[in-house]
């Protein structure tokens, strides 16, 4: 490994070791995890993965943010959620080496750590008690899904916009707490009219439930949200 690879891989367990999934496991499970990851990037709009594919393994986002799609039973590609920071994905595609249930684009330039899929089943012959770990990654991805679902179901559009932030600033926050997200971004994934999409973010900036910038939301009141 080259000593500009190994700085960047470096710097980007440095960050996942702060936050998420890889922060909450056991250090011989992280050491182990290390041993087989490598550094990588991607700009803005690329496709990191589409759904259908072969696993490609582990990825754990350092910087930057990702947003993952998924297909309609009419064939429409949709886009669910943004994640970013201490995000992990990968995991299911990799140990039951099936197809991806996610397609995988690069909302922000994003760096992070790549495990590929023959080293993730590696590592669970070699470990077996890693699936601890594992196990503990899909509770996390499943219980995001989860909230997703139950936050459809709100009643009105504010509701159902405050809910989403509330989510994205868990998972997608970036420094200082802004969440990478347009009211264009809003509109596709709520499946509401961007006319909509604006009058509720409006109503939730007056109420000083959010605080709003350029393509960015800052959610300022989250235990808020139970009264809007």
């Amino acid at each position: 490994m080259l000593d500009s690879e190994k700085a960047e891989l470096d710097l980007a367990f440095r960050v996942l070791e702060t936050k998420g999934w890889f922060s909450e496991i056991g250090w011989k499970f992280q050491s182990a995890i290390k041993s087989s990851a490598r550094a990588f990037s991607a700009g803005h709009g690329q496709e990191i993965f589409h759904v259908g594919d072969a696993g490609a393994g582990l990825f754990g986002v350092a910087s930057g943010s990702l947003l993952l799609g998924y297909p309609r039973d009419d064939g429409v590609q949709l886009p669910v959620v943004t994640v970013g920071s201490g995000f992990w994905l990968g995991d299911l595609a990799a140990l039951s080496r099936q197809p991806g249930l996610v397609s995988i684009e690069v909302r922000e330039d994003v760096t992070g750590i790549h495990v590929p899929a023959r080293q993730v089943r590696h590592l669970t012959r070699n470990y077996p008690e890693i699936f601890t770990a594992f196990y503990r990654l899909s509770r996390i991805n499943l219980h995001l899904a989860m909230r997703l679902l139950a936050a459809q179901s709100a009643e009105t559009a504010t509701q159902k916009v405050a809910l989403r932030l509330v989510i994205l600033s868990d998972y997608a926050a970036q420094d200082g707490g802004w969440i990478p997200v347009s009211n264009d971004d809003l509109s596709v994934q709520l499946g509401l009219s961007v006319p909509t999409i604006q009058r509720a973010v409006k109503r939730l900036a007056d109420q000083g439930f959010i605080e709003r910038g350029y393509a960015r939301i800052r959610v300022l009141k989250p235990d808020y949200v139970g009264s809007l």
